[in-house]
């Protein structure tokens, strides 16, 4: 049961199907634990107030533990995150932290359901 979950989230680029160092428990535990974490709302608040030094500090970090975890479907995300910083532009940081927001809740989604079955 948890080997299908890791395998769809695999596919969504959001888990490491070979990964080894983890049960499959405790690797989606982990996965859970940084989706539902709070550096995705940091990134947010920070983005929404302009503080760029705080998202930048906060995109390493998420860049950082999804490669930890082996997760790839933020990357494009954080990557557009990291250069519209650079540009000061909030409009295209929001309208990418929604994109990254959806993905992270359609993950959620799944892990939740897939915990209940």
């Amino acid at each position: 049961m948890k080997k299908e979950l890791i395998e769809r989230l695999a596919q969504l680029g959001a888990a490491d199907k070979d990964q080894r160092e983890l049960s499959e428990v405790e690797y989606i535990s982990a996965i859970a634990a940084l989706l539902k974490g709070q550096d995705f709302m940091r990134l947010g608040h920070g983005i929404n107030g302009s503080r760029w030094e705080m998202v930048m500090m906060t995109v390493r970090r998420l860049k950082k533990n999804c490669n930890a975890l082996g997760i790839t479907c933020f990357d494009k995300g954080l990557d557009g995150i990291r250069e519209a910083v650079r540009r000061r532009s909030v409009n295209d940081a929001l309208q990418i932290m929604t994109r990254i927001t959806a993905i992270r809740v359609r993950l959620i989604n799944m892990i939740n359901e897939g915990n209940e079955g």
